[in-house]
């Protein structure tokens, strides 16, 4: 359903590849970038005393940067009455503002490979990976768009500048997971929301991201059907022996998971996959 974005060698060119890679390029420095806080600072936190502390220093920042940049740029498509107008509006945002600040933020993280930071892997591991990879990814598609538009002309409602939507929808979903896990450890809670109450809310023409909304919940996995432009989402109920297992595939559920299957179909209309079918599998 998330069409991803694929550079080819041609589009990493110039300034813009630096933004591009400018999260890697920091992870590679830490060590010389500082950090804001020491690993012995990290030792005397509990868990749940580091889960806070990045969430206050690292997530909260990331977060309000990342809806920060899609709302200036959504105002520039806006605002902006040619391509060439928009572009000149929009490039300084991901490779002067956004992009060198989130770079700094993700290379004073403490590295990740600390041991105070492995015992909360759970936890960090959507923040470090998942989160600052999906605003990474909204840096590429917003430079790549500029470099494959840069000879374009005229009135901007000729042209497709409507590209960020699965980088939005890539973070939302993960940030239901990182929201997740951080009550788990916070609040001694989680806060998915897979229950018979909200599946009987599901109705058809709902969106994944619309279920997932509902539930506070991403799917745990997507496959493939037979029917051309259909897809099925599972959300699968969490158990204490799931964080032993990977489930990615129908063939790694066993016969006591609980879980739902939701078929979606390509409407071919602006909206994404939309809501066909639905079924329960022991969610009570």
């Amino acid at each position: 359903m998330i069409k991803l974005c694929v550079l080819s060698t041609e589009e990493l060119e110039s300034h813009e590849k630096i933004v591009i890679f400018i999260l890697v390029l920091c992870s590679m420095v830490v060590s010389s970038c500082g950090t804001k806080t020491s690993t012995t600072d990290l030792k005397k936190m509990s868990p749940k005393e580091r889960v806070i502390y990045l969430h206050e220093n690292y997530y909260k920042p990331l977060k309000k940067n990342f809806y920060d940049l899609v709302s200036e740029y959504e105002k520039a498509k806006k605002t902006n009455k040619t391509i060439e107008e928009f572009h000149q509006a929009t490039i300084p945002l991901w490779n002067k503002k956004y992009g060198p600040y989130i770079g700094e933020l993700y290379a004073n993280l403490p590295p990740i490979e600390n041991k105070e930071i492995q015992e909360i892997y759970s936890y960090s591991s959507i923040l470090y990976i998942n989160l600052f990879d999906d605003f990474s990814n909204l840096l590429s598609t917003m430079s790549t768009m500029s470099k494959n538009q840069k000879e374009l002309r005229g009135d901007i409602n000729q042209y497709n500048v409507d590209f960020i939507e699965p980088d939005i929808q890539s973070f939302e979903e993960d940030d239901l997971t990182y929201q997740h896990q951080y009550s788990k450890i916070v609040n001694g809670k989680g806060t998915f929301e897979l229950t018979l109450n909200n599946f009987s809310k599901i109705k058809p023409g709902m969106t994944e991201m619309e279920v997932s909304r509902l539930l506070k919940m991403p799917p745990t996995f997507t496959d493939l059907v037979s029917l051309p432009d259909h897809e099925c989402a599972y959300w699968v109920l969490e158990t204490p022996d799931r964080n032993s297992r990977l489930i990615v595939d129908v063939k790694d559920l066993k016969p006591s998971d609980k879980y739902i299957k939701l078929t979606f179909k390509d409407t071919n209309a602006e909206t994404d996959y939309t809501l066909v079918s639905k079924e329960n599998f022991g969610i009570k």
